[in-house]
């Protein structure tokens, strides 16, 4: 890969981290953006070998500076509010989501850069009983999925009226390093690791799950095209295989070799607990960028389940912080 100079913003999150970590590794100029705020423990590791700028993206004079400084040869915008259960504030999901958004693609589009790469989610479609295509009626259940369509169709349109080259990601269920330590995956991992019992609600709910080694490789195998792709393209970022909670829990007790204890019907159910269905089609991607899911559902769980045991420290430290915040 050529060695650019590549801009990645929410850094500091689960995606954005891994991202980081994969295009700093591969030789690249990488430059990040943080809020004052950040927890910065994903890419502590690195820091000092990225330039690195505090910004809101919600404050379109912070995003232009950084513009300006940097100069970057590609964007990719993994900045996102109101994907966890926990962040429930209204108009901090539409600011960050949809008009951080705007702002990284308005100042793009009078930049010298070549591409921006923005990250969407396969809730954009809402509940569909076949597996998702691009082209598919967009119907977003929840703030969220709204926001995130919203942005999506906003770059799409401003891609093909300015004929800049702007794309947009649609992801699945990505697991894999550096995830939080209370989604499926992970919960699942660390508990069986720590023969705790799970306290879970719907063994049926299923996902599409992509490890993040392949979601890296998908964002490397479309810089490395952009000269032949299209503007406006959108694309699914998935395995193309349809999992269920209970698979999963069934293919954690084979990788760790322990018995896992759960009290079903015990967590409280959210949204994307009630899918029956929930698959990409991958047909489009596999075509246009000539990428395919590396990984095997075992073998990333099997190299997830290696990363956190060398890395259960990090994990401690953030569960110990939860527990010191939520006592005062």
């Amino acid at each position: 890969m050529e060695r650019l100079k590549i801009l990645i913003t929410g850094a500091t999150g689960f995606i954005g981290a891994n991202l980081t970590h994969f295009f700093l590794f591969n030789g690249n100029d990488v430059a990040i953006t943080l809020r004052n705020e950040s927890n910065t423990w994903r890419i502590s590791d690195i820091k000092d070998d990225l330039t690195v700028f505090t910004m809101d993206i919600t404050n379109l004079g912070h995003v232009k500076d950084v513009f300006t400084s940097y100069k970057p040869d590609v964007v990719i915008n993994a900045s996102a509010y109101g994907g966890y259960h926990f962040e429930k504030n209204l108009w901090q999901i539409f600011n960050v989501n949809l008009y951080g958004t705007i702002n990284l693609v308005e100042t793009f589009l009078k930049s010298n850069s070549s591409l921006l790469i923005n990250t969407g989610t396969s809730s954009e479609y809402g509940f569909k009983e076949k597996p998702m295509h691009e082209n598919d009626q967009l119907e977003p259940y929840g703030p969220y999925a709204v926001s995130k369509a919203a942005s999506t169709l906003y770059c799409r349109s401003r891609s093909l009226e300015e004929g800049r080259k702007i794309v947009t990601f649609r992801l699945f269920s990505p697991y894999g390093y550096y995830e939080e330590p209370h989604r499926l995956i992970p919960y699942v991992l660390l508990s069986a690791m720590r023969s705790s019992k799970l306290q879970m609600n719907n063994p049926n709910s299923v996902r599409d799950f992509i490890f993040i080694d392949d979601i890296s490789q998908a964002y490397g195998c479309l810089i490395e095209r952009m000269d032949s792709i299209d503007g406006g393209e959108i694309f699914n970022l998935g395995s193309g295989l349809e999992t269920s909670v209970n698979k999963i829990v069934e293919i954690a007790e084979n990788i760790t070799g322990r018995e896992l204890k759960i009290d079903w019907q015990h967590s409280e159910e959210r949204i994307g607990d009630k899918a029956t269905h929930w698959v990409a089609d991958i047909s489009k991607i596999m075509a246009v960028l000539n990428w395919k899911p590396k990984y095997s559902l075992e073998e990333g769980l099997s190299k997830t389940y290696r990363w956190l045991e060398d890395n259960i420290s990090k994990y401690e430290v953030i569960e110990n912080a939860k527990i010191a915040r939520n006592s005062k």
